[in-house]
C-alpha cells in the first residue's frame, strides 16, 4: 500500500469544543487526537513508533523518566492541496481558538513536523527542515518541548458551530488562499513567545500586514494614513487610535525596508516616539487584529455586527487603558490632593446636607474613581515617577475611609495605610497592598467609603513592583 501523508504537532491537542467529539474538520484539513484508536479507526495504520521521539518534560525531578507527547495530527484526502496549505490551516486554527483559550499555548506549541507513514514499521526517524534532511534512531533520540512551553496545557478548544469558523473554514478550503486566510497567518506568527523566533519589531510588522490583508486595503501614497483611517472608522471614532496606527506604520517600514528614523520627517518622528510609548501597545494590537479578522469574517458571511468598539468589546478596556490611564490618574489624583479635597468630600456626603449639587459633585468623584479602576493600569516606570503623588493620594484616601466607614478593621486598615503612606514606606505598602487586593473588587458606585477603599487598593499597587 502507497504512504500516507501525515501531519503531527506533538505538543497542543487541538479538539472542537463540542462534548464527546474529538475530531475537527477545518477546510479540506482534519484534526484528529494523536491516540491508537484515531490509527487504527481513521488512518488504518498502526501508530509509528518514531513518534514516541517526542517527549514530555518529565512530572518530577527524575529527568530519565519522559513521558510521550502525544498531541494532534492532521490529515487530508487531499494531500497535495495539504503539503502546500499546512501553515495556513494551523494558523487559521490558531486565530479561531484563541481568544477562548487566553491567548495559550503560545505559537511554539503548533510546531508540525510531517512524516509519510506506511504499513512497516521505522527505527530511523527523519526530519524535513528547508534545507536539509536529518535521520535519527527512533529509539534513542528524544525531543523535549521549548521552554516556552513549561508547565501544565489543556487542549485548544475551536468552536465550530461559530460564523467566523464557517466563514473562514470556506475559504480556507478554496484552491488559494485569499487575504482573510492571510491575515490568520500574520497573526498567528506575532504570537511566538520566543523574542529570537520573532522579535517584536518583526511582531509589529507582521501586525501591519495582518490589518492590510483583512481590510485589503488600497494602494496609496501615504499607506500608514490609510490603515490609520481604516482602524479608526472600523472602532467607531476612537481617534487615538489613527495616530497610533500611523505609528505603527513607521515602525514597520523601519524594520521592512530599513528607513532611517534620522531621515523621517519631524511630523513622522512624532508619530513614531508616540507609538514606542503607548504601554501595552504588542497586546494591544493582537486584540485589534483578532477583531478585524473576525468582524471581517461575520461581513463576509452577510452577519451583523458584534460589540465591537461597545462597552461590552473584550478590546474596549485595552484601547482605553492604553489611551486613557495617564489621564484617569492624574485627574483623581489632582481631586484628591488639592487643597481641602478630603474636608469637601466628606462634607458632601454627610447626611443632611444633601442637595442637587452636592450629590452632583460626589458622583462626579465616585465616576472619576470607577473610571480610574477600570482603564488605569500601573507599570514598573511609574515607581520612580509617580510613588510621592500615590503616597499623597493614599493619605487622602485612608482619611475618607476612617471617616466614612464604621467597621473596625476597615478603620484599622486605613490607619495603617495612612502611617505608610505619611513615612512613604514602600515595602510597607506593598504589603498592605497585598493584603487588601479584595478591595479593589468592592463595587463603589454609589458609596464614597467603597470607592475609596477599591481605589486605595488599586493605587497602593504600584508599590507590588519595589
Amino acid at each position: 500500500m502507497s504512504k500516507k501523508l501525515i501531519y503531527v504537532m506533538p505538543r497542543v491537542r487541538v479538539a472542537p469544543r463540542l462534548y464527546g467529539e474529538t475530531e475537527l474538520v477545518l477546510g479540506r484539513a482534519t484534526f484528529l487526537p494523536d491516540e491508537d484508536a484515531t490509527w487504527a479507526d481513521r488512518i488504518q495504520k498502526p501508530r509509528p513508533s518514531c513518534l514516541d521521539t517526542f517527549r514530555q518534560f518529565p512530572y518530577d525531578d527524575n529527568a530519565t523518566d519522559l513521558p510521550v507527547s502525544r498531541g494532534t495530527i492532521l490529515i487530508a484526502d487531499d494531500e497535495s492541496w495539504l503539503r502546500e496549505n499546512v501553515s495556513y490551516v494551523v494558523a487559521v486554527a490558531y486565530v479561531l481558538g484563541v481568544q477562548e483559550n487566553f491567548w495559550q499555548p503560545p505559537s511554539e506549541a503548533f510546531q508540525y513536523y510531517d512524516i509519510a507513514v506506511g504499513d512497516t514499521p521505522q527505527d530511523l526517524v527523519q526530519f524535513h527542515t528547508k534545507t536539509s534532511s536529518l535521520i535519527e534512531d527512533a529509539s534513542a533520540f528524544k525531543l523535549l518541548p521549548p521552554l516556552e512551553l513549561r508547565g501544565p496545557r489543556d487542549q485548544f478548544c475551536i468552536d465550530p458551530r461559530s460564523d467566523v469558523f464557517a466563514e473562514l473554514s470556506k475559504r480556507l478550503g478554496k484552491a488559494e488562499p485569499d487575504r482573510l486566510i492571510v491575515s490568520c497567518f500574520h497573526l498567528f506568527r506575532t504570537q511566538y513567545a520566543n523574542a529570537f523566533l520573532a522579535p517584536a519589531r518583526q511582531d509589529f510588522a507582521a501586525y501591519c500586514a495582518c490589518l492590510e490583508a483583512a481590510f485589503d486595503t488600497p494602494k496609496s501614497q501615504d499607506g500608514g494614513k490609510t490603515l490609520a483611517e481604516c482602524v479608526e472608522k472600523f472602532y467607531m471614532g476612537y481617534e487615538e487610535l489613527r495616530e497610533f496606527i500611523r505609528g505603527l506604520y513607521e515602525e514597520r517600514s523601519i524594520f521592512n525596508h530599513g528607513v532611517s528614523e534620522a531621515a523621517l520627517d519631524p511630523h513622522r518622528v512624532t508619530l513614531l516616539q508616540a507609538f514606542r510609548q503607548t504601554p501595552y501597545r504588542w497586546d494591544l494590537l493582537r486584540h485589534v487584529c483578532i477583531d478585524v479578522i473576525h468582524e471581517k469574517a461575520r461581513e463576509a458571511a452577510g452577519n451583523p455586527r458584534g460589540d465591537i468598539g461597545t462597552f461590552f468589546s473584550k478590546t474596549f478596556k485595552m484601547i482605553e487603558t492604553c489611551f486613557s490611564s495617564k489621564e484617569a490618574w492624574e485627574r483623581l489624583c489632582g481631586e484628591l490632593t488639592k487643597k481641602g479635597s478630603v474636608k469637601a468630600l466628606l462634607k458632601l456626603h454627610q447626611s443632611g446636607t444633601d442637595t442637587e449639587q452636592d450629590d452632583a459633585k460626589l458622583s462626579e468623584f465616585i465616576g472619576l474613581c470607577c473610571r480610574l479602576l477600570l482603564v488605569h493600569e500601573w507599570s514598573k516606570k511609574d515607581v520612580n515617577t509617580e510613588a510621592n503623588k500615590a503616597c499623597s493620594s493614599l493619605q487622602c484616601l485612608a482619611e475618607i475611609i476612617h471617616a466614612t466607614s464604621g467597621d473596625e478593621a476597615v478603620n484599622e486598615a486605613a490607619e495603617e495605610l495612612h502611617a505608610a503612606a505619611k513615612a512613604r514606606d514602600r515595602e510597607r505598602l506593598g504589603r498592605w497592598a497585598a493584603n487588601h487586593a479584595s478591595w479593589t473588587m468592592l463595587s463603589g458606585y454609589e458609596n464614597l467609603c467603597e470607592a475609596a477603599q477599591a481605589v486605595s487598593a488599586h493605587v497602593a499597587q504600584l508599590f507590588d513592583f519595589c
